[in-house]
């Protein structure tokens, strides 16, 4: 049995058609009891319909009962999402998300990794687009270079139609703290950052520095040292800087509230997602190596590894890629769970980045190497 947490929403919504079409059983969990009920019809198979509180916990306890997995579609998961991480932890269920933010996905690492291992189970934060891609581009890249230093993620989208989840999960990461991993250390990062990267396809634009969760993520299999994730915009440089420094602060604000209603109510555009074109542009360097050479009993210097490498992910439709990847993912678990890593793991680590990287290409995503 695999439970769909918010499956009413428009991404739990093509994850259930998406295992539906694979005859897998399922049991929709969500707020809106109509609309579950109006997509187990439309999926033509026998479904489970659970509606639930998050905050309940006897009410999520027996929602996630009897699961083989969970995955969690309900954002924004920094409000309630990690009481969900440990009531499918707690069940013995194995658990995915397509969270993008950043600072959920660090909770689910500190907060829940030993009682994972603890029930033998795996926990797989943001097995979605952001940032199943990248993280698996990281061990892509090592496996070319040998072990990274630094490993860098550029993401650059054009028209990107969201839906409200997906809007209050961009407000969450706006208040809060943004990291990235540099020398070893997390550091906290200047929203405000901003600087110029030129691109063949899509020209000149401003790229900014942003809590990626690949901070997270990379260093859960690579032994990196630095970790840079940045967005872009065609905005020019100073109105982007503005824009970057004040949305922090405005989600901190005592407006926040009121944005947040504002946003339940505007609702958003998902359905044309299929016209949000991407690429993620992904770079690494590789570790320096000290190699001794002794003469007289001295050492006499030192080599570094090959240059740098990068490789360009380009595709379309990436909430229709995060159903893909998530729900499979979700497969594989259930088709061979003893070959399934346990604790927090990326999705790269389930079946390594050639799983993620065949699930793309088979939607028209190419990767092409520099």
């Amino acid at each position: 049995m695999i439970t769909v947490i918010g499956a009413s929403g428009f991404t739990g919504g093509l994850v259930v058609e998406l295992l539906g079409g694979a005859g897998l059983a399922m049991r929709l969990a969500g707020r809106n009891q109509q609309k579950l009920q109006s997509l187990a019809q439309r999926i033509s198979l026998p479904t489970e319909i659970a509606r639930f509180d998050a905050r309940d916990r006897i009410s999520l306890a027996k929602t996630i009962s009897g699961s083989r997995v969970v995955i969690n579609c309900a954002g924004p998961f920094s409000d309630s999402g990690i009481e969900v991480v440990k009531a499918a932890a707690e069940a013995g269920a194995h658990y995915l998300d397509v969270t993008g933010e950043q600072s959920f996905i660090a909770r689910v690492i500190n907060e829940c990794g030993q009682l994972a291992l603890d029930r033998n189970v795996c926990l797989v934060p943001a097995c979605a687009f952001e940032y199943a891609i990248a993280d698996a581009a990281s061990a892509y890249l090592r496996s070319r270079l040998g072990e990274l230093d630094e490993f860098s993620a550029t993401y650059i989208i054009s028209g990107f139609y969201t839906s409200r989840g997906t809007k209050r999960s961009v407000m969450r990461a706006l208040a809060a703290p943004a990291y990235q991993l540099r020398g070893g250390r997390l550091v906290k990062i200047d929203p405000g950052e901003v600087s110029e990267l030129v691109d063949a396809d899509a020209g000149k634009l401003c790229k900014f520095r942003f809590p990626g969760g690949e901070v997270f993520l990379v260093p859960l299999h690579e032994k990196v040292a630095s970790v840079n994730t940045y967005m872009t915009m065609s905005a020019p440089y100073m109105v982007l800087a503005a824009l970057s420094r004040f949305g922090p602060f405005l989600a901190r604000s005592p407006l926040a509230p009121a944005l947040d209603f504002m946003i339940g109510r505007a609702g958003g555009d998902p359905l044309r997602h299929d016209q949000t074109r991407f690429k993620i542009v992904c770079s690494g360097s590789p570790r320096r190596i000290d190699q001794a050479f002794l003469t007289d009993g001295k050492r006499a210097g030192s080599l570094e590894g090959d240059q740098s490498a990068v490789v360009r992910i380009a595709g379309l439709d990436p909430y229709f890629l995060t159903a893909r990847i998530v729900t499979r993912c979700a497969t594989a678990i259930m088709e061979q769970p003893s070959s399934i890593p346990r604790g927090v793991v990326s999705a790269a680590m389930l079946r390594g980045y050639e799983f993620i990287k065949a699930i793309t290409e088979e939607e028209g995503v190419v990767w092409q190497d520099d």
